[in-house]
């Protein structure tokens, strides 16, 4: 009979090996493969999310800096008044108004400016202010990067049975003095997550217009505090009402103030910081896990790949 087969040469070329592993060696052979292919699923995933988290703190650094300054004034020029027609019943004589300004909005998401209350519209005399109508903000949302048209409306309603107001009609050029509130609010967005910051913004504001011939001239402003408590007399002594005929071309800043900047930037940077902090630490401790997985993986293979060159073969 045969004796144990264990491998065969021939001349000039090399052994080969032929194993054969009994039932128990091949469960464990089994066994150690799976063991492999697990370690080796498990350090594939890692690295993917670790690739992915990484992506996610560029993705954030480079918003960061678009979002840096976290507010840029808006720039708008004021657009000529307009005084709408005047309507009379026995009671009352109405007269409606509009002032408008066109804004450009260099910030890389949209401003949102709202009206906060109406503001009260008087008519400056030489004995003070005569309440006489009220005006509000009409909503509008400037888009990111680009610019939009922001109105507000007046209402004048004079009482024919009050002799002030009757006589405000006879003056050949009417000083109308108005309230603004308004809000400037804007969202910063990051997947799907937003972080908003709103202010209000209270002005004094004035302008004259020719009754006779309604030519309406543009509008002066001054900042109130958005708290109240101002003294209305030093306000009007800082407005410069300018006159009907004024051709001249007025361009303010829409800005925030220094505590609102300062609180707008700080919520801005703990929402990047965090997410820049967590995404890398995240990133490097799933790629260092994946490395640990992937390792042993190699070393074990190897070496099982030297055992079965080296083990005896089994007799049959």
């Amino acid at each position: 009979s045969p004796g144990p087969l264990t491998s065969s040469s021939h001349l000039g070329a090399a052994p080969t090996c032929h194993l054969i592993r009994t039932p128990r060696q091949s469960l464990e052979l089994g066994a150690m493969a799976k063991a492999i292919t697990c370690r080796s699923t498990c350090a594939i995933t890692l690295f993917t999310a670790s690739a992915l988290l990484a992506a996610l703190f560029v993705y954030a650094a480079v918003t960061l800096v678009r979002f840096t300054p976290a507010y840029r004034p808006m720039t708008c020029t004021q657009l000529p008044n307009t005084l709408g027609g005047m309507e009379m019943t026995p009671q009352w004589i109405n007269i409606t108004g509009l002032a408008r300004k066109h804004c450009e909005n260099p910030n890389p998401y949209p401003v949102i400016v709202g009206n906060e209350k109406a503001g009260t519209v008087f008519a400056k005399t030489d004995s003070g202010l005569v309440p006489i109508g009220f005006g509000f903000v009409e909503p509008m949302t400037f888009p990111e990067g680009g610019e939009a048209t922001g109105e507000e409306h007046l209402h004048i309603a004079l009482s024919m049975s009050d002799p002030t107001a009757v006589a405000l009609l006879g003056q050949p050029v009417l000083k109308v003095v108005t309230e603004v509130f308004a809000t400037t609010s804007a969202t910063i967005t990051f997947l799907g997550v937003g972080v908003t910051s709103s202010q209000l913004r209270s002005k004094l504001c004035g302008f004259q217009v020719e009754l006779a011939t309604k030519k309406v001239g543009p509008t002066a402003c001054v900042q109130m505090s958005p708290h109240g408590g101002d003294n209305m007399t030093e306000l009007l002594s800082e407005l410069e009402i300018p006159g009907a005929r004024d051709n001249r071309t007025f361009t303010s800043k829409v800005r925030l103030t220094s505590e609102d900047q300062e609180k707008v930037s700080r919520l801005k940077n703990q929402a990047f910081g965090g997410i820049l902090a967590a995404s890398g630490l995240l990133a490097v401790a799933l790629f260092v896990a994946g490395l640990v997985l992937a390792k042993p993986t190699c070393a074990r293979r190897n070496a099982k790949d030297c055992r079965e060159a080296s083990a005896p073969a089994a007799e049959v």
